[in-house]
């Protein structure tokens, strides 16, 4: 198993996620701040740009994909941990994802999604998002805005943290879950109904009738009838079974993971969404580097 950490978001998980899972691990990165002591970087070449945007990300990492492709072919699964909100995320994880697919790899992408205020960056992390699970075999999705919504005592930065913090916890029990092909990742952290609090995510983020089984992790100090009142009402909104499990946590922290078709909110972000991809969309576009024949590109 190879996890990919992809930009900074995924630098950032790539230390505990390999030790969680057991696995070798790899940075990506159009930043050398991300570099991660111990792990392999590829780093895609700078170029003359500052501010790249993602076209021109995806335009310079030709040889960084290169090798990237050398390396999945050792590996039966792939794990893909970007942050769709960073650039290099939203221009290359479709790639990473491509590239393991083609392989014959288990791609298990895993998926987080920008704030709502972050309004340059919706469409691309859409349409990334959207590339992503076409070519993954499961993708899991954490939405950053929903997360703020539902704990709007937190700071942005707190909101990473817990989102980081639970989707290292859905990959603790990666091997033990049969994943869908899309799940949307929710959680009660420090609220005053944890509980309660994931399934208000859950819904921020998808239709309930979209929901097509869910699986509650409870920690062990969670009250039994908080935890059949809210499976009873999540049954009676969704028609969907629900699993409960329990974890090994203190305190009163939920992770709630759904199966889901339609993802109607981050449909929203992309005006395009309606429209079709064919065969020749499955290349995302790019900027072309024009250093090399002194010629001037705007940006």
């Amino acid at each position: 198993m190879l996890v990919v950490g992809l930009g900074g978001g995924g630098s950032r998980l790539i230390r505990d996620a390999c030790q969680v899972l057991k696995a070798d691990g790899v940075v990506i990165s159009a930043d050398g701040r991300d570099e991660v002591d111990g792990y392999p970087m590829l780093a895609i070449p700078s170029g003359s740009l500052l501010n790249r945007s993602v076209y021109q990300i995806r335009g310079a990492s030709a040889d960084t994909l290169a090798s990237l492709t050398d390396m999945i072919s050792r590996y039966d699964t792939i794990i893909l941990l970007a942050n769709l909100a960073g650039r290099t995320g939203a221009a290359l994880a479709p790639q990473i994802a491509a590239i393991g697919h083609s392989a014959g790899a288990s791609v298990v992408s895993v998926a987080m999604m920008p704030f709502r205020y972050e309004k340059d960056r919706l469409f691309q992390s859409a349409l990334s998002l959207r590339r992503v699970q076409d070519e993954s075999d499961s993708t899991i999705i954490f939405d950053n805005d929903s997360m703020l919504e539902c704990h709007p005592e937190m700071s942005p930065r707190q909101c990473y943290e817990a989102g980081n913090a639970t989707i290292l916890r859905v990959l603790d029990r990666l091997d033990s879950t049969s994943w869908s092909k899309v799940c949307v990742v929710a959680a009660g952290m420090g609220a005053a109904d944890p509980l309660r609090t994931s399934v208000k995510m859950l819904y921020g983020t998808v239709q309930p009738r979209a929901v097509s089984r869910s699986t509650l992790y409870v920690s062990n100090d969670s009250p039994m009838g908080d935890i059949k009142s809210v499976v009873h009402t999540m049954e009676g909104v969704t028609d969907a079974p629900v699993e409960v499990s329990g974890t090994d946590t203190s305190g009163r922290e939920v992770v709630l993971v759904a199966a889901t078709s339609p993802l109607t909110k981050f449909e929203r972000y992309d005006p395009l969404f309606d429209i079709p991809l064919i065969d020749s969309d499955n290349e995302p576009d790019l900027a072309v580097d024009f250093d090399d024949m002194g010629m001037y590109q705007l940006d």
